[in-house]
């Protein structure tokens, strides 16, 4: 999947000027995570979540930076104090409540 394609897919869950602060949860190779970090506006964050260990870039376009954070979302508890939204794209495939 390319990078636009991604883009079309999750265009208008991110709205507004101010920084946000996002998790991906099942970010994989982080497909989604990097479209994601293309809408948001400047100085945003976005946490990267899954469970086999994942190579994101540090920080991308209007410095909206990237963390990543091995870990199970369907038994790992996680903080989610101050989130503006969840992406869930690649998770919900594979999750099994």
């Amino acid at each position: 999947m390319t990078n636009q394609e991604a883009i079309e897919l999750i265009d208008g869950g991110a709205n507004g000027e101010h920084a946000q602060y996002w998790l991906d949860l099942g970010c994989g190779t982080g497909t989604f995570t990097k479209a994601l970090a293309t809408m948001l506006p400047a100085y945003s964050k976005i946490t990267g979540v899954d469970k086999n260990t994942q190579q994101l870039p540090p920080q991308m376009g209007k410095q909206v930076s990237i963390k990543f954070i091995e870990a199970d979302f369907g038994t790992e508890a996680l903080e989610m104090a101050g989130l503006d939204g969840i992406l869930m794209a690649n998770s919900l495939s594979f999750h099994q409540g």
